[in-house]
């Protein structure tokens, strides 16, 4: 039994520090207010991400609080964004930069290209190391060649994706000496025209406007106008997480099952195992070969068979997105059978084993892939290691 335990000890050590992998994938900011938590993160975020510019990152604060989950923690305001949602929306922006480079590609003259490459090079500008796609220089050049340089605002008011590319070319401005003139296509409906302002204040005015429409990042006003107050965020509930698993018991015996656990940070576990041998019990023997009942001894036949059986439930408790721990309790049986001379089966009551089943031990799940890794015992007369292995969503 030592020798099970120490190898449940290593193979759960060995699980976490996997699981650290992933871990420090996962971003957190903490403060007294929302807008504290949120800058927390988002300086977390700066540390973790390289951009050409460290500004560039504050064209993605709209997608970032939408993906964020805001919790209470010690009295405090606790903003949690999964790596995983990170990474999902940089990889949309990099899939909407290589759609509409492609569609430049496969333009029919210069004006449609220039339309394409102008939008295209801005979002490339913007996306971070890790997410680039090849072509940026080589489209850079060609606008060089082909458009003139101008900081002419775009009309007003604008599009979705106006707005967005505009938010990026006030950023990538400071990057290159002169943003590039956004082309718009020539079949969009004519745009309402505006008095003329002062140079300095019709970036200014293009982004009011399009604030007005409720759709702009705050953040890009405020690189223009200074900090602007921050609405707390609406508070997100975690998400329900949930395994369904095949598990294999060594008890010694393989032993199949299944694991079901759902959870946030608390969640309920269900599991059944079962060998699925049923034996047709005749009277009860001790592996002396006497009988309990007084009634002389039991002449084996030399056959034997195992049956196990165990259905248990009870509560998990998640550390990270990643790691969780479980424990559960429950009813089984393993019970070993003789056969003896006549044919008839006898259970060996000191050999078997009838009563609470507990089992416990370690869940992990990434992505789509579940594993767990635990102990389990039935009348703690005894231990099998458990394995399982399926889908985690």
């Amino acid at each position: 039994m030592r020798r099970f335990v120490l190898i449940w000890i290593l193979l759960l050590l060995g699980l976490s520090l996997w699981g650290q992998d992933y871990i420090h994938r996962d971003y957190y900011g903490q403060g007294n207010t929302s807008q504290e938590a949120f800058l927390a993160l988002m300086s977390q975020i700066s540390k973790a991400v390289t951009f050409e510019k460290p500004a560039l990152l504050e064209t993605y604060r709209a997608d970032i609080e939408r993906a964020t989950v805001e919790q209470m923690q010690n009295g405090k305001i606790l903003f949690h964004l999964r790596g995983t949602a990170l990474d999902a929306i940089f990889q949309s922006r990099q899939t909407r930069a290589a759609d509409i480079l492609r569609e430049g590609r496969k333009a029919e003259n210069d004006a449609q290209r220039k339309t394409y490459y102008t939008w295209a090079w801005y979002y490339l500008c913007s996306l971070p190391e890790g997410h680039q796609l090849p072509g940026k220089n080589e489209i850079r050049q060609w606008l060089l060649d082909h458009v003139a340089l101008s900081s002419a605002p775009l009309p007003v008011p604008m599009t979705h994706i106006e707005r967005e590319v505009s938010a990026i070319r006030d950023i990538i401005g400071e990057v290159y000496a002169a943003p590039l003139e956004v082309a718009v296509p020539e079949t969009r409906p004519a745009q309402p025209t505006q008095e003329a302002l002062p140079p300095e204040r019709e970036k200014v005015s293009a982004i009011d406007a399009a604030m007005q429409q409720g759709e702009l990042v705050n953040s890009f006003k405020e690189s223009l106008d200074g900090p602007a107050s921050v609405e707390p965020a609406t508070p997100r509930s975690t998400p329900i997480k949930t395994s369904i698993l095949l598990t294999g018991s060594f008890a010694p015996e393989f032993v199949p099952g299944i694991f079901v656990n759902v959870r946030k940070k608390w969640g309920v576990v269900v599991g059944a195992q079962s060998n699925f041998v049923g034996v047709k019990e005749s009277y009860a023997a001790l592996s002396n070969g006497s009988r309990p009942d007084g009634e002389g001894y039991i002449w084996p036949g030399g056959a034997s068979k195992i049956a196990h059986f165990s259905v248990t439930g009870g509560a998990s408790y998640s550390f990270t997105n990643y790691l969780s721990a479980y424990l559960a309790a429950g009813y089984g049986y393993r019970n070993i059978y003789w056969d003896d001379a006549d044919g008839q089966w006898a259970r060996i009551e000191d050999l078997s084993a009838r009563g609470v089943a507990v089992s416990g031990g370690a869940l992990f799940g990434w992505k789509y892939l579940g594993v767990s890794l635990g102990l389990s015992t039935i009348a703690f007369r005894t231990l099998g290691v458990t394995l399982g292995l399926g889908v985690h969503f």
